[in-house]
């Protein structure tokens, strides 16, 4: 669209208005279809016809409000949107006085804010008609197809005008809601109910004067000129942010101009070039996933796989992985451009046609690697560069009784094997109905929307405070950098892993009883950072804490009750009652740079005059930390208050006020450290080692979002103190990597029973895991007074797998097949063992037979009626299953980091494990060659991971929808019937079309049909 016609609409009518008759005949013709050439097709209307029929518009609009409109779609038609109800005066009441809420989708028990493509519908503009959005920006449209989300609580639609794509809509079939909610057909898009909503605006004045007349004054507010001015700006704001997104043949697409200008400064002559070359998303077929090296086992490279966009060898023992996203894609709709590397993701069902993909960026913005493109939010100039978190939503190709039928192929990538018998579809493309930002909305610790930076001054109230300190000092290590410093924007400091956590995802044994959060949330985390010394010495640092995404809002806020020292993982597990949610968090614990910040973090700890209950120094906390259980009581606020009515999103889902518990062991029994115990030990020893009893104990310190202090005083050195237990139980000292005066490995990622026992899985750097259990939970929970918690809890662990020889143990193909799989570019060399640079004392090479790093981990629960397999009952049925691990390591793996999946062994038995794929590391053949996908992307022969796992077999075949049912759903697949999402992180992929958008590193998520397991 041309400048001067994104022009408000108001400000058009003025001038023309002001004009001569010649004048006005003159402007006329200057906008005729013969004197432009237009971004859309041409219409003959001119502003002045526009004016002309917008005022008269507005003069009907109060007529228009009392009776039924005789405006005929097929929002129309739909049913009546249920409303919640709104405080008087509000903007949700002036919204629905404008005739606004008719625009958005209000479908039972469905998201309102982001609304998958499925769900808005297509509606053929008629020939000629004018569609008017925000405060009447007005398209002017033939034959193009209008697809809109309305949100508005922000006064804001963003329009989607885009000649169709895709296959019409199927015949939509019941699918009925979680709780027996029956599920409706989609509603569609209201066209004209926009249109009147547009129209109203160009009178808005006295229309929200007229809103604030029928549902009384806002709070605070003196009088209806406060309410018409606040307003007013609202609707002012909401105009200068409206989008208006189109596909045209010139290829203007604004996302992805956004993009390119944020990371090249403007639209250069260059960009194109660069547009032409970028792909859609789904579009690569080609996998960076290999089975094994392209070599011969020889260390002779096999040139049949060498080569840009080209398969390695991909031959997968245990089943194919097949790309449903590579980072250098973009929505061929809107320009959006996902960003790398990938890892966290998540799968939900939405409607009976859409699953959304989520997944998250493991970004660093300045600090590291390539910065990607600035994300806007809040509408107040605020931006932020690093992570990112994206959602992608596929259109599901058949019915879930297709997929749930014994005769039937299994799902295979619901958009691979499986749509290729099903319409002839040769990649994940065509599926794609829609992809963007989970979020448009941030609030910080204090509960602050974010405001923009303002290079390194101070930022009093409203400042990103995982770049600053308490009060808002800018202390991130790039503020010396006067480019970074001259684009004002915050960073999102390493999204590392996250979860999807669904509303009530946890069934009870009685039919209908679920427990869990209350909303559908996106948990992710900042993971490290790197401070400025002086800055830091001088105002300290509030820490990183975990972002919790409301994903109907769009609304993203940081919360601080798991603590504030950075995180590699949070994740929900059943806590078995209704008036509580638990939480695993782990990771790091105060990665925040160098030796000299750190320094003024312990010295700025021991001027609180706070000491060690030993009598001991204190040292720096970074990995000095416990497994940790997080539990929080939904409807208090962060002083421990019920709010009841007054409960925002995170008091709703007990995440404003909770208690922080670590696994403890009676040092008269337990006489190591986690790593040394775990170092050679054994789960087949003839007196069994692999277990130990503890307890889950508290800490003196709970997160108060009013009181923000500065990491001295938050959690991070608690660890290093005595547990706060029962004099009774004196002994007990919090269970860490090497003690509370060393650090060790990492706790990398956790993963729930995917059951909803009151256990998790965790993981470590040093190569070993297992599972903690909080024992008879819902009992001491019933047992705590009102509006406090349990003492402590009784603990156990299970160890699976210690940091042992697994080399005879792992399984690189099937059994029974020609093992041909997990060879190395070094000659003799398999995936039975790892190379991360390191040197014996003679020199020679030190190839380790352990898991080196496990990073991703995730636990899965599959199918199995056979013997020995668990039972769960669940909403009155009984569900028989095995238990299984999917295992991807970040060990630096110059030839290649490793992914298995491993069934959970039998009690006093060692686990095998089967061998799914490899990533390129530096010495990997394909990358030494520089091949790239996308063609040209490649940057520097570096490591690769796998990192990302989540089980998708539910949301396909799921009859109901929610997290219970997908749960559930999942319960019903039996292992080698599975489709597991993975996320692969290439970070040798760094040039061509990744970096000309800002994408920061390369990377594919994939869709595994799991194979050859059971």
């Amino acid at each position: 669209m041309t400048r001067h016609r994104r022009r408000l609409l108001s400000d058009d009518c003025a001038t023309m208005r002001a004009l001569t008759t010649d004048e006005r005949r003159r402007a006329r013709a200057r906008e005729s279809p013969r004197n432009h050439t237009p971004r859309i097709r041409p219409s003959t209307t001119t502003t002045h016809e526009r004016c002309v029929s917008s005022r008269a518009s507005s003069r009907v609009v109060a007529r228009r409000a009392s009776r039924p409109s005789r405006l005929r779609t097929h929002a129309a038609r739909a049913p009546a949107p249920r409303r919640r109800a709104s405080p008087a005066g509000s903007r949700a009441t002036v919204a629905a006085a404008l005739g606004l809420a008719s625009a958005r989708s209000s479908t039972p028990g469905m998201a309102r804010g982001d609304i998958p493509r499925a769900r808005r519908g297509n509606i053929p503009a008629r020939e000629g008609s004018v569609v008017c959005v925000g405060v009447c920006g007005c398209v002017l449209s033939h034959d193009w197809w209008i697809t809109g989300i309305f949100q508005p609580r922000r006064f804001v639609f963003h329009g989607v005008l885009a000649r169709d794509r895709h296959t019409a809509p199927r015949d939509r079939r019941a699918m009925d809601m979680e709780k027996g909610h029956a599920f409706a057909p989609p509603r569609q898009s209201n066209a004209w109910g926009i249109y009147g909503a547009c129209a109203a605006t160009v009178g808005a004045v006295a229309a929200i004067a007229a809103a604030a007349v029928a549902g009384g004054l806002p709070d605070g507010a003196s009088d209806f000129s406060s309410v018409i001015s606040e307003l007013s700006a609202k609707v002012d704001a909401a105009a200068a942010d409206l989008k208006i997104v189109y596909t045209d043949p010139a290829g203007n697409k604004p996302f992805l101009q956004r993009a390119y200008a944020s990371v090249n400064g403007a639209i250069d002559a260059h960009y194109q070039d660069w547009a032409a070359r970028i792909k859609p998303i789904g579009w690569h077929t080609a996998r960076l996933a290999e089975s094994g090296d392209a070599s011969d086992g020889s260390g002779n490279v096999e040139f049949k796989y060498i080569g840009d966009e080209k398969d390695g060898k991909t031959d997968f023992g245990f089943g194919p992985l097949v790309p449903i996203l590579t980072i250098g894609e973009h929505d061929e709709n809107t320009g959006y451009v996902p960003v790398g590397v990938p890892d966290g993701i998540g799968i939900m069902r939405t409607d009976q046609e859409t699953v959304r993909m989520i997944y998250q960026s493991e970004s660093y913005g300045n600090l590291e690697a390539g910065r990607s493109w600035f994300q806007e939010v809040n509408m107040n100039g605020a931006k932020f560069t690093g992570s990112h978190v994206t959602y992608v939503d596929y259109r599901v190709p058949t019915t879930h009784a297709v997929y749930s039928s014994a005769s039937s192929d299994k799902l295979s990538y619901g958009f691979a094997d499986a749509v290729h018998l099903n319409g002839g579809m040769t990649n994940a493309a065509s599926t794609v109905t829609a992809a963007g930002s989970v979020f448009d909305e941030v609030y910080n610790l204090a509960g602050e929307k974010v405001v923009a930076r303002n290079g390194n001054e101070q930022i009093s109230s409203g400042a990103h405070l995982g770049d600053t300190s308490k009060d808002g000092h800018y202390v991130t290590a790039d503020k010396d950098n006067l480019a970074a410093t001259a684009e004002n924007a915050w960073t999102f400091h390493s999204f590392c892993s996250a979860h999807l956590e669904q509303a009530r995802q946890w069934a009870g044994a009685n039919a209908g009883d679920t427990y869990g959060v209350e909303n559908d949330i996106w948990i992710t985390n900042e993971e490290w950072t790197d401070l400025d010394a002086n800055a830091t010495a001088a105002h300290g640092f509030s820490g990183l804490s975990a972002h919790v995404i409301d994903l109907a809002s769009r609304k993203m806020y940081a919360a601080g009750v798991f603590g504030l020292g950075g995180f590699e993982k949070i994740v929900e597990f059943n806590c078995g009652h209704e008036d509580f949610v638990c939480f695993s968090p782990s990771g790091y614990n105060g990665n925040f740079g160098g030796s000299d910040a750190k320094t003024a973090i312990v010295n700025a700890k021991k001027a609180t005059g706070k000491v060690r209950k030993d009598g001991k120094d204190w040292v720096y906390p970074q990995n000095i930390v416990p497994a940790r259980v997080y539990v929080g009581r939904k409807g208090y606020d962060a002083t421990g208050t019920k709010c009841e009515a007054k409960c925002g999103f995170l008091e709703r889902n007990g995440l404003a006020f909770g208690q922080v518990y670590g696994f403890a062991v009676d040092t008269a029994t337990v006489t190591t450290n986690r790593d040394a115990w775990h170092k050679g030990n054994s789960r087949t020893a003839s007196s069994a080692t692999h277990t130990i009893s503890g307890k889950w104990a508290p800490i003196d310190w709970k997160f108060n979002s009013s009181a923000i202090t500065n990491v001295e005083d938050a959690d991070l050195f608690h660890w290093q103190d005595k547990s706060v237990l029962p004099s009774s139980l004196d002994g007990y000292q919090f269970w860490t990597a090497a003690g509370p005066d060393k650090d060790g490995a990492k706790t990398e990622h956790n993963s729930p029973s995917p059951v909803g026992e009151h256990k998790f899985v965790q993981g470590s750097t040093a190569g070993y895991f297992g599972i903690y259990e909080v024992i008879n939970m819902d009992a001491d929970l019933t047992n705590a007074a009102a509006g406090a918690f349990p003492e402590y809890f009784d603990a156990s662990y299970e160890m699976i797998e210690g940091e042992t020889d697994i080399k005879t143990r792992i399984n690189l193909c099937a059994v029974g097949s020609v093992c041909t799989q997990g060879k190395l570019a070094k000659s003799g060399k398999d995936a039975t063992e790892m190379y991360d640079g390191g040197t014996n004392d003679d020199g020679s090479e030190k190839w380790k037979t352990t898991f080196e790093d496990i990073d991703g981990l995730e636990w899965i629960a599959a199918k199995n009626t056979g013997s020995g397999a668990s039972s769960v009952n669940l909403h009155g049925g009984t569900y028989y299953y095995d238990d299984y691990f999917v295992i991807q390591e970040d060990a630096g793996n110059w030839y290649g980091d490793r992914m298995f999946i491993s069934k959970m062994p039998a009690a006093n038995a060692a686990a095998t494990h089967n061998f799914v794929a490899m990533a390129g590391g530096k010495k990997n053949s394909r990358v030494l060659s520089k091949l790239a996908i996308p063609a040209g992307a490649f940057g520097s022969a570096t490591g690769s991971e796998f990192s990302g796992v989540a089980d998708a077999s539910g949301a396909f075949r799921q009859t109901t929808l929610g997290g219970a049912a997908r749960r559930i759903a999942d319960l019903q697949v039996a292992i080698d019937d599975k489709s597991i999402l993975i996320g692969l992180q290439q970070h040798s992929l760094s040039g061509g079309v990744v970096a000309a958008f800002g994408a920061d590193r390369g990377g594919q998520v994939f869709m595994w049909d799991v194979d050859n397991v059971a």
